[in-house]
């Protein structure tokens, strides 16, 4: 086996030196089963080298790398579908884009503008081929660069690590040479089952090491308890109030941040490594006293991850909401209201194209449009009376002719100081 490694290797090594696209002379199937089995023998122990090199990298603070992808995959897709897309689907679309031209015949493109100038002569074509077999080194390694490249996503990038770069996408432009060898040296599909076994095996391991909970706080005195776990996927997101306690589940840190501050989401600033990490808290009085729930679990969350808020303020543009006709609105007063004024619960349904929002405020209302728009929107006079609209979304010019034309509401723009929440780690 050790020769048979050492002989895959050598031949590997003398194609990489001077690409040209010559097959192998061994095209038995056999033959092929082997080279392939034994370069992934090279494959993941020189891949998962480079992996604790890379995971050496974030714990020391250099690079911040996304570790819950698969996560946040899981969250929104049943797991089947998540390993269809990253082992068979999204690997073949990649062999597609990025080694399927490497053989002249297969390069459609080329085939096409040869047949277009064919009856120009025999020079044009000539001429190509000549160029193709004269460039192949830089046709073949410009692709897995650029492969290489495109995976520099995984990270979440500083400006001290922008000199890492070479050996964040090593990883990748490694696998990018083997598969190619073998898409050269052999065919597209020995190559495609060389990526999706990579991806099968190294997908695994991610899978099986996902962490679904880290304990990261657990205190309790005489007055509350308090416990914060990081999370890196949870099936329902929740948020629950109660006069004695709290309970997020899931949640992102902004917008538990933006909940315990009642601030909007879109106002915290900082850190989005910070900012996308999920929690899940409980949080649980003890004594029958008057406590500050928040600023108690915020002091906590500062502690735990080394933060403090600084509020800063910025001249802004904001849309002031207000009531311009109220026979016209008095028709989309809530029937919950009037029956029974005890409902508490509000609705929120925001699609690409609509906004509805039922049992609501003006004030809820400006806040929800903020959060949809990205802009900030104010309720100009307090307006108890609970509401059911629906508006447009994402165009502000069919929202006011909305708002106004059926709903008797309008909004004007003020340029007003406006108290953002940053995020100092």
């Amino acid at each position: 086996m050790v020769n048979s490694i050492k002989d895959t290797l050598k031949d590997l090594l003398k194609f990489l030196k001077a690409p040209t696209e010559k097959q192998d002379l061994v095209q038995s199937k056999p033959h092929k089963a082997k080279r392939l089995f034994f370069l992934l023998l090279i494959d993941i122990p020189l891949m998962s080298l480079l992996t604790i090199l890379v995971g050496a990298f974030s714990k020391w603070g250099w690079v911040n790398v996304e570790n819950h992808k698969m996560a946040m995959l899981l969250e929104l897709l049943p797991i089947w579908m998540v390993l269809a897309l990253s082992i068979i689907i999204i690997p073949f679309i990649e062999e597609i884009i990025f080694r399927l031209f490497l053989k002249f015949k297969r390069n459609y493109l080329l085939q096409v503008i040869i047949f277009i100038l064919n009856g120009k002569g025999n020079n044009i074509k000539n001429g190509i081929i000549n160029f193709w077999n004269k460039k192949y080194s830089w046709i073949f390694y410009s692709p897995a660069i650029l492969f290489a490249f495109i995976h520099i996503t995984n990270y979440d990038l500083t400006s001290a690590s922008i000199y890492l770069l070479p050996i964040l996408v090593l990883p990748q432009f490694i696998l990018a040479l083997f598969i190619g060898y073998l898409r050269v040296r052999y065919n597209f599909m020995l190559g495609y089952l060389m990526h999706v076994l990579h991806n099968a095996f190294f997908i695994t391991i991610a899978l099986v090491t996902i962490t679904p909970s880290i304990p990261k706080l657990n205190t309790e005195n005489n007055e509350y308890s308090l416990k914060i776990e990081e999370v890196a996927m949870v099936k329902d997101v929740s948020i629950n109030y109660t006069e004695d306690s709290i309970q997020f589940v899931g949640v992102d840190m902004k917008n538990t941040i933006a909940t315990l501050t009642n601030k909007d989401e879109y106002l915290v600033d900082g850190s989005s490594t910070l900012l996308n990490k999920k929690i899940t808290l409980s949080y649980k009085k003890k004594l029958d006293i008057n406590l500050n729930k928040d600023s108690i679990i915020l002091y906590h969350l500062g502690k735990t991850y080394n933060f403090r808020l600084e509020p800063k303020y910025k001249l802004q543009k904001v849309y002031s909401l207000y009531v311009s006709d109220t026979l016209l609105l008095s028709k989309h007063y809530s029937r919950n209201y009037n029956e029974d004024s005890s409902i508490t619960s509000t609705t929120t349904t925001v699609s690409s194209k609509s906004i509805t929002l039922e049992y609501i405020t003006l004030e809820q209302i400006a806040r929800d449009l903020s959060s949809s728009y990205g802009v900030r929107f104010e309720c100009q006079y307090p307006f108890a009376q609970k509401l059911n609209v629906k508006v447009p979304n994402g165009n502000l010019t069919e929202l006011k002719s909305t708002l106004n034309k059926k709903y008797g509401i309008n909004f004007k723009e003020v340029n007003k100081k406006v108290e953002y929440l940053y995020i100092v780690e």
